[in-house]
């Protein structure tokens, strides 16, 4: 069984959520999938020392996950760098994304979890060629294609193989899908 927890929330509030301490309780689990405001993990990067907040409380919501699911694996999601608000105050998309993949990658080094590498795949395509465009009309949030992008890395994360021949397209362009799942798999195998 595999869990979601994420949102508008911060790692902190997740541990302390009745919604979040609720689902992990009806586990056993065998993957958690957590995510909080997506430019803690930046934060984090940007000043460890200062922002140990962030390291506590994923780590916190981490052990109560193993906690109620001992065999649970538990998976940082590595988010995309937004395009608004000046790029969250970090300047640029290319410093952003940068920050968010290394934020990612210590928080889950220091907390045991794995790391799924959906800002990678994202800043990929964003600075390809295809022109697929990735977000909501927001310049924040997913639209349909990086929903499609988030699900085929984290698919990766969970079944560790490449997409067979007649992977599904949801519904959307079969052109672009075949380009974001090349995008998946670079960002999952390369890493």
């Amino acid at each position: 069984m595999v869990a979601n927890f994420k949102g508008s929330q911060t790692f902190a509030s997740l541990c302390n959520l009745s919604l979040a301490k609720d689902a992990i309780a009806r586990g056993p689990f065998d993957y958690a999938f957590i995510q909080g405001e997506s430019y803690e993990e930046a934060r984090y990067a940007e000043n460890p020392s200062g922002n140990t907040a962030i390291l506590t409380a994923v780590r916190a919501l981490s052990d109560q996950i193993r906690a109620a699911s001992p065999s649970c694996k538990v998976v940082l999601e590595a988010t995309w760098a937004s395009t608004h608000d000046n790029y969250e105050g970090f300047g640029n998309f290319e410093n952003y994304a940068n920050l968010l993949a290394a934020g990612t990658i210590s928080l889950a080094e220091a907390a045991g979890d794995i790391v799924s590498p959906i800002g990678t795949a994202f800043k990929d395509v964003r600075n390809g060629s295809s022109g697929i465009n990735l977000y909501h009309t927001d310049d924040y949030h997913q639209g349909p294609y990086g929903a499609y992008l988030k699900a085929c890395v984290n698919y990766l994360v969970l079944y560790k193989t490449r997409f067979g021949a007649h992977p599904a397209d949801c519904g959307l362009d079969p052109a672009k899908t075949a380009v974001l799942r090349a995008a998946a798999e670079k960002a999952y195998f390369g890493n």
